[in-house]
């Protein structure tokens, strides 16, 4: 589970942890007008994924989620998150204000 939670003056933050399947990345920061969240999932692999809603479009790659070509298995808005499954790979979500 990858789930930021960015409070107070907390602007930025970076973790990595080898798993039995590999590294899994995440790193996220945000300003007055974006969150960004750079996740990496190892090979054949799953992770979930929440991420708050500050307002504005969420997007992967500048692609709004609905048309990113990615390994987005779900994507889902609910009460003040985005809860997304993902697949193996690379992932740059945006939050735009």
């Amino acid at each position: 589970l990858i789930a930021p939670n960015p409070i107070g003056d907390l602007r930025f933050a970076q973790a990595s942890v080898e798993t039995m399947y590999g590294k899994v990345s995440v790193e996220w920061e945000k300003n007055e007008n974006e969150f960004s969240l750079y996740v990496s999932i190892p090979s054949n692999t799953e992770a979930t994924v929440i991420i708050p809603d500050f307002g504005g479009t969420l997007t992967e790659k500048e692609q709004p989620l609905e048309r990113a070509e990615s390994g987005i298995i779900i994507a889902e808005k609910g009460e003040g998150e985005y809860r997304l499954r993902i697949g193996s790979g690379g992932y740059c979500f945006k939050l735009e204000n």
